[in-house]
């Protein structure tokens, strides 16, 4: 009777265990914590155009070597096309206007021009220099830009020109306006129309 006793102990014993083992293995686990969300960043605004025609602040106004190519159609069957370069020489860097930031120039240069004619059986062409001297006022608007006015006159001398091109040793005016959109440190894009080069494209070279 002892010995039913014990064997049915053991058995009770053994099941409990068991059965809290099968228990312990099929319990869920916690899952684990979540990743924070981190909210993104803000994206930079786009730099702003920056004015600066009010700041009259002094300034180095570097001397520069502008080089254009510009044309002009003259009317009837003439073209014209032209290669230009100038030096520039600041003579009045905080210019005259209290308050404004210009600043006032010497200009000096010189044009190779070509022009072509052709009309009712006549065709002829000649090639050009055109020296030219004056001033150019430049008002810089921003960071970027700068406008100018310039007014400057010359003299044009035939280098070679055919027999029926006609007598072109004339007084040259070049007068007109333009913009500098300054790119980088290595210069800016110079753009013109004057009265000798009316459609013209260069760059800016700073010394």
């Amino acid at each position: 009777m002892n010995k039913s006793k014990l064997s049915l102990s053991l058995l009770v014993a053994a099941t409990t265990m068991a059965a809290s083992s099968a228990f312990a293995q099929t319990e869920p686990t916690a899952p684990p914590p979540a990743a924070p969300v981190t909210a993104p960043a803000p994206s930079a605004p786009a730099a702003a155009t920056k004015w600066v025609i009010d700041d009259a602040t002094p300034r180095e106004r570097p001397q520069t070597i502008d080089v254009i190519a510009g044309a002009r159609y003259l009317g009837g069957r003439t073209d014209f096309v032209t290669l230009g370069g100038f030096f520039l020489l600041p003579i009045v860097p905080e210019g005259f206007i209290p308050n404004v930031n210009e600043t006032f120039s010497l200009e000096f240069g010189l044009y190779l021009d070509y022009y072509s004619y052709s009309n009712l059986g006549i065709d002829y062409n000649w090639t050009q220099l055109t020296p030219v001297g004056g001033v150019r006022w430049d008002f810089h608007l921003t960071d970027r830009w700068s406008v100018f006015a310039t007014a400057k006159v010359g003299s044009s001398f035939a280098i070679g020109a055919d027999e029926e091109a006609p007598n072109i040793n004339l007084i040259a005016i070049d007068s007109g306006v333009g913009a500098l959109w300054h790119i980088s440190t290595m210069g800016s894009l110079r753009l013109q129309s004057t009265y000798h080069a009316p459609l013209a494209v260069g760059w800016s070279f700073p010394l």
